[in-house]
């Protein structure tokens, strides 16, 4: 733990983003009248030596000492943060640079606290009594949790993206500072990516062209049967799933996920699987990432809202027959659809599409039943080319679900030139289905909670 702060520290600990100069000093820019008032009034507290250029400060002098400038921080700062526009004055202290930092590294947050406000924080469970920092989107929260525990920090992710952080003040100080000397925050993500990749991989290598989906099911009955409630197979063959995890306040929407188990053709069966960065490809016949990198999506998704505890109803359909015409998918008993408010297929091609409807007119749902996922994809990635937006598509297992009734839609999963030998996936647009998949369940459960 550092204990004597230079003025880079002091601004770094104070929520600003400063630099280093060739004097040894540190320079800072403001552009916020916010900031500036802040920072005027810091200085004057402290009674600190100091240039000012209009917006551009300069600090060559004795810094004050740590204790002064942390108490005056503490006196004059807001309150809670509260929104994804904030300033350093709006944390409460000794938060303001590990929240500011998060967000310099594009892990959105929406709230932050010091702790011990509430008469449920002093006296629920000790480890949710703390600091903590919420956080805008699960992969936002995950990678900040990566970030912590590698660093050796105490902290645990809640069911709320709320990222509790078990440590004094001191170790929340250097924890800022840490955070300070991150340029960027992928290779923390590195090990989870690898993990869902193996999965991937393994699902791959198991054959199944239509009408011989025996291996395959067996292998998810095998796998979910630890992970979900129920699971079972019906008389067509097709594996389906139930779980159900409380959260919220009131009963929660109950989401369908499917993916259909079938590969198009037996071309590709023990064929090589080539990885060019982040494509993959086979050396001859189909990849099969149609649609096995929708199951795998589905079940790293499942296997990271168990592990949470995010609050969800789920059922499950992993399909057979669908390449020859949905035949796995009409056979399934109707009162398996029962309830459901919202089916989600992970069986689209490109990166960022949403199907609602099919080629010759049939709608799948509304467009508006599917803005919340484009507002989620530009909560999740500011780049516009990863935003999710409504088209139309071909025939899959949806047009089963929505004439049922069950509002549907399909969601692209990264693969491309299917039922050839050009088949490849995208693997980081796979990723990001897999990101999106997470937090559309939250976000589906959130908002029953608030209407109720």
């Amino acid at each position: 733990m550092k204990t004597n702060y230079d003025w880079y520290d002091l601004l770094v600990l104070t929520g600003f983003m400063p630099q280093k100069d060739y004097q040894e000093g540190a320079t800072l820019s403001l552009n916020n009248s916010d900031d500036s008032d802040f920072l005027d009034s810091l200085l004057e507290k402290t009674k600190a030596e100091f240039k000012r250029d209009w917006g551009l400060y300069g600090f060559s002098s004795t810094p004050p000492k740590a204790s002064e400038w942390f108490m005056g921080i503490s006196e004059l700062v807001g309150g809670m943060e509260s929104g994804s526009d904030v300033h350093a004055a709006n944390i409460e202290f000794p938060l303001n640079a590990v929240v500011m930092q998060f967000k310099r590294l594009n892990l959105s947050t929406v709230e932050s606290c010091k702790g011990f406000h509430n008469r449920h924080q002093q006296y629920g469970p000790t480890r949710y009594r703390g600091a903590y920092v919420k956080f805008l989107t699960w992969r936002g929260a995950f990678i900040a949790e990566t970030v912590l525990k590698s660093g050796g920090y105490c902290c645990e992710l809640d069911p709320n993206k709320r990222l509790f952080i078990n440590e004094g003040t001191d170790g929340i100080l250097d924890l800022g500072l840490l955070l300070n000397g991150i340029p960027d925050v992928y290779h923390y993500r590195k090990p989870l990516l690898e993990k869902r990749e193996r999965r991937l991989m393994g699902l791959l290598e198991i054959p199944g062209a239509s009408g011989n989906e025996q291996a395959i099911g067996e292998h998810l009955m095998t796998i979910l049967k630890n992970r979900l409630d129920s699971v079972w197979t019906d008389d067509a063959g097709n594996v389906l799933g139930e779980l159900s995890i409380p959260g919220g306040r009131g009963n929660v929407p109950t989401l369908l996920l499917s993916a259909h188990m079938d590969v198009k053709d037996s071309s590709g069966e023990g064929k090589e699987i080539l990885r060019e960065k982040n494509m993959l490809r086979r050396d001859g016949g189909i990849l099969g990432a149609d649609d096995r990198a929708g199951i795998a999506a589905i079940i790293n998704v499942v296997d990271i809202v168990k592990q949470y505890k995010i609050g969800c109803h789920l059922k499950f359909a992993f399909t057979v027959y669908e390449e020859k015409g949905q035949i796995g998918a009409n056979a399934i008993d109707k009162s398996f659809f029962e309830g459901v408010d919202f089916a989600i297929s992970l069986d689209r091609r490109g990166e960022n599409d949403i199907v609602v409807r099919s080629n010759n007119g049939y709608e799948y749902c509304d467009e508006t039943q599917t803005g919340f996922i484009t507002r989620l994809s530009k909560w999740l990635w500011n780049n516009s080319r990863y935003h999710y937006k409504p088209v139309t598509g071909g025939i899959s297992d949806l047009v089963v679900w929505s004439q049922l009734g069950v509002p549907s839609a399909n969601l692209s999963i990264g693969y491309k030139d299917e039922h050839t030998e050009d088949e490849h996936l995208n693997l980081a647009a796979w990723h990001r289905t897999q990101d999106l998949l997470l937090d559309i369940i939250s976000y589906k459960t959130a908002t029953a909670s608030r209407r109720r």
